[in-house]
């Protein structure tokens, strides 16, 4: 136990309080930390693109423990992806970049249409600040299954090739991970004076956390007449999108992004033909 609390100070800066409640099951501790490793902090992406995107998807959580706790990382309380050298943001940049609302469906065509010019990558692109930015939002997308994350999904794989879109799709699964955890946890869960810090210098933070949990269920209940906007053109041009997806062949790998987007298409169908009737 104390060896891994040693190993969680020197890779982090800091002792984070989700480590110290999962103490009760040293087993279950070891194996967070080791995902950790691969998924998170050896992810082969920039660490602040990393402690950004987690950051951002801890919005949508009801337990406000990860996201201030990696809001705190991003401005140097701790380290951003447990990366010592990594750069910092600003108070002020950190709350600016949480109060970004995700985007609509013309912006997600803006980013897939970029991506869709780009050829398969051997290496993280440097000095891409548009690559780093439709990849971040691509991979929202994917993560809250919002828009056409699937769409995402199959430009990911062909740009970044299966090493690169593996690693991705592991880093995204132990965010999740690691919301689990923190919900299981959340009555002994505490967050840190750092992290509190945030919230006492900028108030309008408070509400931001608090509805934006609640903002989501209502833009996924409503499906066609938010993720995929208003507008009828839209609502075609996302259901010609999904129609037009091959379906899975005996013996192909499963996708459980690709199989649960088929399953949603009878939810957006129904709700389209309410908006176009």
């Amino acid at each position: 136990m104390i060896l891994i609390r040693q190993a969680v100070t020197v890779r982090f800066g800091l002792y984070p309080d989700f480590f110290r409640v999962l103490e009760k099951d040293e087993a279950a501790l070891k194996s967070v930390f080791d995902e950790a490793h691969y998924a998170y902090l050896d992810a082969p992406f920039p660490s602040l693109w990393k402690e950004k995107l987690f950051t951002y998807l801890s919005l949508f959580t009801e337990n406000k423990y990860c996201v201030l706790r990696h809001a705190a990382f991003l401005t140097g309380h701790g380290y951003p992806s447990g990366d010592r050298d990594c750069g910092t943001m600003a108070q002020s940049e950190v709350r600016d970049f949480l109060l970004q609302p995700l985007p609509d469906f013309s912006v997600y065509a803006s980013y897939l249409e970029y991506l869709e010019k780009m050829p398969t990558i051997n290496a993280w692109p440097e000095d891409d600040s548009l690559f780093e930015e439709a990849v971040f939002w691509g991979a929202v997308s994917a993560f809250l299954k919002d828009g056409p994350y699937s769409d995402f999904k199959l430009k990911f794989r062909r740009i970044l090739g299966e090493t690169f879109y593996s690693r991705l799709m592991s880093l995204l699964a132990f965010i999740q991970s690691a919301h689990f955890w923190a919900e299981l946890n959340a009555e002994e869960l505490s967050i840190e004076p750092d992290a509190e810090e945030l919230l006492r210098k900028y108030p309008d933070l408070e509400l931001v956390l608090r509805d934006r949990y609640e903002a989501l269920l209502s833009r996924d209940r409503t499906h066609a007449g938010a993720i995929y906007g208003s507008n009828t053109q839209v609502l075609l041009q996302t259901l010609t999108t999904i129609e037009q997806q091959p379906a899975l062949e005996g013996g192909e790998e499963y996708d459980l992004g690709y199989d649960m987007a088929l399953r949603r298409v009878r939810g957006i169908i129904s709700a389209a033909r309410k908006l176009l009737s």
